[in-house]
């Protein structure tokens, strides 16, 4: 996600995602896709804490909390998530997310 790398996503994304974010978007690969193409979602810090990793077959849920921050805006955003992966064709797919947000904080600038 920091880099921006639409191709890797892609990759790792399935066709069937599905994503509930923060910005009340449910949205699909492409959308999502065309989002991270367009700039529209920059990342200049993404951290992920995993707090619970559960498999069953061949679907696995993780979900924990993140901590990110857009490029341009001087906010740190802090959120838990749940990730729902499955295997297609032998690889391992992100097939659902959701996010919740739990708090923006303006951030401090060192003086």
């Amino acid at each position: 996600m920091l880099s921006g790398n639409v191709g890797a996503l892609a990759e790792f994304w399935s066709d069937r995602l599905m994503v509930n974010s923060t910005a009340n978007l449910i949205a699909g690969k492409q959308t999502l896709l065309d989002v991270v193409r367009s700039g529209r979602l920059r990342f200049c810090r993404y951290e992920r804490t995993i707090t619970r990793l559960s498999c069953v077959g061949e679907l696995t849920v993780v979900t924990g909390n993140e901590v990110t921050e857009l490029v341009g805006i001087e906010l740190e955003i802090f959120c838990s998530y749940l990730n729902v992966w499955q295997t297609e064709n032998q690889h391992w797919k992100l097939i659902a997310r959701h996010v919740g947000l739990i708090e923006n904080r303006v951030k401090v600038k060192d003086s």
